[in-house]
């Protein structure tokens, strides 16, 4: 594996729950969550995203963390493809 892959990977796995050895619950890194809250006021797609999840009852604190998750996946596919992130527009 890469450099690049390994580091995308422990960036994926911050995103996800683990316990620690007295078995609380931690959540991973909140630096993502608040680049998650960044995105939604300045990104329209993770804004869009996090308008949609939260018009559907999902808690605030849970969309962000759903928007972070959305942002390694554009990180990733824009190492992948050795591309430009561009947002698309959307046709009406």
């Amino acid at each position: 594996m890469t450099d690049t892959n390994t580091s995308l990977l422990r960036a994926e796995s911050v995103l996800h729950p683990w316990l620690d050895n007295s078995f609380r619950a931690f959540h991973g890194c909140l630096s993502l969550v608040a680049a998650g809250g960044c995105a939604v006021r300045h990104n329209p797609i993770c804004k869009d995203l996090f308008d949609r999840l939260v018009a559907k009852g999902k808690a605030k604190p849970a969309a962000y963390g759903t928007v972070a998750r959305k942002l390694v996946q554009i990180i990733y596919g824009v190492l992948k493809n050795k591309t430009m992130f561009q947002i698309q527009p959307q046709n009406a």
